[in-house]
């Protein structure tokens, strides 16, 4: 599972989610099929520092389905919904680390459909071509500055439930968006602010 992680103005950074997630969390999504899971129980949620918010449609739920010779590609991509962490249903939720404030979104109900249709296309070549197509499920997000950037680290935490599970399974830890991103593109953020 692809997981590009955070996203500041134009900036996309990516990361393998496999390589950075905690030894308990891939135990606990062992059962865990993006093809076979209940889209309307997928929920997301990322821990930011509070000076950083998730622009308003820019957290994305992607799916790319491809020919491994890649002469065929199809995409799917849904803005997903952001939902008050005092929805029911949600489990226990992530504590955040101090500084920082939990964001929590979902597949919107009017996408569920569009999910599914595109997942019945991919299941369909696992039986027709198994072995001629990959893919990848991935999340990002957009981000504006909700305030004056902290010095120091801007830590983000991400988290992801199922139906499988009944709280929030930890997928990235303690990611330093300074350590991969462009310390100009930082700047340019914290002097544009989100639009109220």
């Amino acid at each position: 599972m692809r997981l590009p992680l955070f996203a500041p103005a134009a900036l996309l950074l990516g990361m393998t989610a496999c390589a950075h997630v905690p030894p308990a969390s891939l135990w606990s999504l062992k059962d865990f099929d993006p093809l076979t899971a209940d889209p309307a129980q997928l929920r997301a949620a990322v821990v930011l520092p509070v000076a950083i918010m998730p622009k308003p449609g820019g957290v994305k739920f992607d799916i790319v389905h491809e020919r491994k010779n890649g002469a065929e590609r199809r995409e799917l991509s849904i803005a997903l919904e952001a939902i008050p962490t005092s929805a029911e249903g949600l489990g226990r939720l992530p504590t955040p680390r101090a500084g920082s404030a939990i964001h929590v979104f979902r597949i919107p109900p009017a996408d569920i459909g569009r999910v599914t249709a595109f997942r019945a296309g991919i299941l369909e070549h696992r039986v027709t071509e198994p072995d001629a197509w990959r893919g990848s499920v991935s999340i990002s997000a957009a981000g504006c500055a909700g305030g004056p950037l902290p010095s120091g680290p801007l830590v983000v935490d991400t988290y992801l439930k199922t139906e499988k599970t009944p709280d929030f399974v930890p997928l990235v830890q303690g990611f330093d968006l300074r350590s991969v991103a462009d310390p100009k593109v930082l700047d340019a953020m914290a002097t544009a602010p989100c639009a109220p």
